[in-house]
């Protein structure tokens, strides 16, 4: 079995690759969220022994708690196999209502939804940018791994919602943890839930995972706070109630057994390695722009999706990125259709509209001066 506990947690982190499988993969499973985008092909998963029949088109989201098993029903399946930590996935629940909100739609949502044509367009494109730009440490570039996990959450956490199959019970308890560790947890309190005794609580807690149910209940917490650390805007004791810790001296004991420092040196360190997230204002109207920017987009739109003012949004952007809104907008727009003009077969013209310029001409004049050279010349690298 796959060890628990990650040690290696980095609230920011988020790899993509595009795959080939040609075998069966067996029983695994990971500490962070894993998303498979399938292109081609067809394949059988199981789901903490609940099989699902999976195919092009479909987008699965793995959490924690999934045990999976996969059986190809072609002969190759191809798949974006993207990872990302629970700090990006709790990006989208950064207070503690929206958080809870966020966890009990998961709950009864199955792990795999089928996207539409233009959903499925628009996390291509998100993916082809970030893996040509993955060495880049460019801001607004970073912010595009944000976009396409807020993205990824809304698509999850807009569908209707449809009740889970009865899974077996040590996956039940598992998932339990997941979504009410904000609450006082105990053994005895997760038995009556489920109307068996603590002391199978307790052992197939262990059988399935190798950990006592205190050990997993407390790194569930941890590993979730350890991602709200990164919200400047969110006090230690707020992250401390949001995750179910009473008190606020029981999370600093908790979190150094976990992480091996307090977690105001967590956040520190994450300040250090400039993984914060300084403003969730910033991230709100940031995020709601790179998913929105293929299509015409104007600050009026910006106002009644986000609900702040035009100078709110201006203020923000320029404190944050030195720019303004239009300015930023054409920069997000620039950067994708620099992926898109090698990575597609389009002609310039196409790509430029793809990715939201209302005329040719526009979109040469501001790539020009971006790129200092033509979109025409950056096509001719696919020719």
């Amino acid at each position: 079995m796959v060890n628990y506990f990650s040690q290696h947690f980095d609230p920011s982190q988020l790899s993509i690759s595009l795959e080939t499988w040609r075998e069966d993969q067996n029983n695994y499973f990971t500490d962070e969220v894993e998303l498979l985008l399938v292109i081609e092909g067809s394949f059988t998963i199981s789901i903490n022994d609940e099989p699902f029949q999976i195919h092009a088109g479909c987008l699965l989201q793995l959490m924690p708690y999934h045990v999976r098993n996969i059986q190809l029903l072609s002969s190759t399946v191809t798949v974006y196999r993207i990872y990302f930590s629970l700090g990006l996935f709790l990006l989208t629940a950064t207070n503690k209502e929206n958080y809870l909100a966020v966890l009990k739609k998961l709950q009864h949502n199955v792990p795999y939804i089928q996207l539409s044509s233009t959903q499925q367009q628009h996390i291509k494109l998100l993916l082809e940018s970030h893996i040509a730009d993955a060495q880049s440490e460019d801001s607004t570039l970073r912010l595009l791994n944000l976009s396409l996990v807020s993205y990824i959450s809304h698509l999850f956490t807009s569908q209707p919602t449809e009740k889970m199959p009865d899974f077996q019970l040590t996956w039940q308890l598992i998932q339990y943890l997941q979504f009410f560790h904000q609450e006082s947890l105990t053994p005895e309190k997760v038995a009556q839930e489920f109307s068996i005794s603590p002391e199978k609580v307790k052992a197939s807690i262990k059988k399935l995972t190798s950990f006592t149910f205190g050990q997993i209940l407390n790194q569930v917490r941890i590993r979730n706070a350890s991602g709200l650390l990164q919200f400047s805007d969110l006090s230690i004791n707020q992250i401390a109630k949001i995750c179910g810790y009473q008190n606020e001296a029981n999370f600093y004991k908790q979190f150094k057994l976990v992480q091996q420092m307090t977690p105001q040196a967590y956040r520190s360190q994450l300040n250090h390695k400039n993984q914060s997230i300084d403003s969730l204002d910033a991230w709100e109207i940031v995020s709601y722009m790179l998913e929105n920017c293929q299509h015409p987009l104007l600050l009026k739109d910006l106002v009644a999706a986000t609900n702040y003012s035009k100078e709110k949004i201006n203020q923000t952007l320029q404190k944050y990125f030195g720019l303004s809104f239009k300015a930023l907008l054409t920069i997000f727009r620039l950067q994708m259709a620099h992926t898109l003009l090698i990575s597609l077969d389009l002609s310039a013209e196409k790509i430029g509209e793809l990715v939201g310029f209302v005329d040719y001409h526009t979109f040469a004049r501001n790539y020009q001066s971006y790129y200092h050279e033509s979109p025409a010349q950056r096509r001719h690298l696919n020719d």
